[in-house]
């Protein structure tokens, strides 16, 4: 059978099958904390179902598709401290090795910063432990099995072949990305290069759902030119967060050691964003030439 051809109820159903198991699979890793992979794993199958559900609405009832498109956003929500801490820390160790002299400053740091994501940890075990969250999962498994069965009457395109809706799906992302990009390169806002950044990753997903099933050469070298910048943009958000994180940290702490580590890093972020705002504006640039 010609995959494209196949219904978009099924091929998505199949999809978000794959995604539920990879959240399942890293719950307990999560919670534990000892391999931060878990929680990001889990992160990211939550994100990539959120692409399906938002990128398909008419596969989903009108229910379900309000229902679950609040409660995935609501649980990837709650994931992004914890995993913000995680990356925080890391760099902190960066730092650290390029600031020797900053040692009892970066240690005091590294507490406040560690206490802030036990107590992130805490709350996100709490989640996910939660009667609420294995009720979540089940409800939308068994909504993703009954899918292809459900009544079509509020379903527009559950018989669409999935190769149409997909290539539709993808040439609006494509369009999206390529106007929020240009939003992004004119203001310099965070915000705006934010909202490119999630359309980016939105069209990349889908590329990687459904790529094969068009013109394959071009789905895989506009991939492989979106990874590339979704690295660059990925960069640029951390720096985003890292400085809101850390003037929280040094606003709360009380400290002079903590204070003096924090704007050195918030220094520091400030100059790796510019420099990937710049790269950014280049790889746009080079987009609009082509």
């Amino acid at each position: 059978m010609n995959l494209g051809k196949r219904r978009s109820d099924e091929a998505v159903a199949e999809l978000l099958i794959d995604q539920l198991t990879i959240v399942r699979a890293n719950v307990d890793g999560a919670i534990a904390g000892d391999d931060p992979e878990a929680l990001h794993d889990l992160r990211v199958a939550v994100r990539r179902s959120r692409t399906l559900l938002k990128g398909m609405p008419g596969v989903f009832t009108p229910a379900d598709h309000e229902r679950f498109t609040r409660e995935l956003r609501e649980l990837q929500l709650i994931t992004g401290p914890v995993r913000d801490y995680d990356v925080l820390l890391e760099d902190l160790e960066c730092f650290i090795e390029e600031r020797p002299e900053l040692a009892s400053e970066s240690e005091a740091l590294r507490k406040e910063l560690m206490r802030r994501r036990s107590a992130a940890r805490a709350k996100l075990a709490r989640r996910l432990k939660s009667k609420r969250f294995a009720d979540l999962l089940d409800a939308w498994q068994a909504t993703i099995e009954a899918l292809p069965t459900t009544d079509e009457s509020d379903r527009p395109d559950s018989r669409t072949p999935i190769g149409k809706l997909s290539a539709a799906r993808i040439d609006a992302d494509r369009k999206r990305f390529k106007k929020l990009s240009a939003d992004a390169v004119a203001s310099g806002d965070p915000a705006a290069v934010h909202h490119a950044r999630k359309r980016g990753k939105a069209l990349r997903y889908n590329l990687e759902f459904f790529g094969h099933l068009g013109d394959k050469k071009r789905s895989k070298r506009l991939g492989n030119r979106l990874r590339k910048t979704q690295d660059e943009l990925g960069a640029y958000q951390d720096t985003v967060v890292h400085e809101a994180a850390l003037r929280e940290a040094a606003e709360s702490a009380g400290s002079v050691a903590v204070a003096i580590a924090a704007g050195a890093m918030i220094e520091r972020a400030l100059d790796e964003r510019d420099y990937r705002l710049e790269q950014f504006e280049r790889r746009v640039a080079r987009r609009d030439k082509q």
